[in-house]
């Protein structure tokens, strides 16, 4: 019965991480795409599909961070300041930047991923 039990939970906390939602940060996908776009390669569905995805992360990566900081400037410019708060936040304004000037060449799927997360970005900049 335990073993029946342990399998259960592993099963949920499986399913749950699964249906977290948006996909992780990863600093190499981050970099594989701004060395494709620097080079002027031709971005695929799947490459603006990344993009989306990591900006997604990263965007809810700054929110978290704000959560952290409460209110406290000191707190939130020092998670920026760090060599990876660096590097994200110049993530998010570069792709941030390309996908604002690539909405034509999405798929409908995208535009619309696209339009929350950079809602989402908003809402972050302007909470206090």
């Amino acid at each position: 019965m335990k073993n029946l039990i342990k399998i259960l939970c592993i099963a949920c906390v499986a399913f749950l991480a699964a249906c977290s939602g948006g996909a992780s940060y990863s600093p190499e996908k981050c970099q594989a795409l701004v060395e494709k776009i620097k080079s002027h390669d031709q971005l695929t569905e799947s490459d603006y599909n990344e993009m989306i995805d990591q900006f997604g992360a990263l965007v809810s990566w700054m929110a978290d961070e704000k959560k952290k900081a409460a209110g406290d400037d000191a707190v939130m410019k020092e998670a920026l300041s760090s060599e990876e708060g660096k590097q994200k936040s110049e993530y998010i304004v570069y792709f941030g930047l390309e996908l604002s000037e690539a909405k034509e060449n999405l798929s409908a799927s995208n535009v619309a991923r696209l339009a929350k997360y950079m809602k989402e970005m908003n809402e972050v900049k302007s909470k206090d």
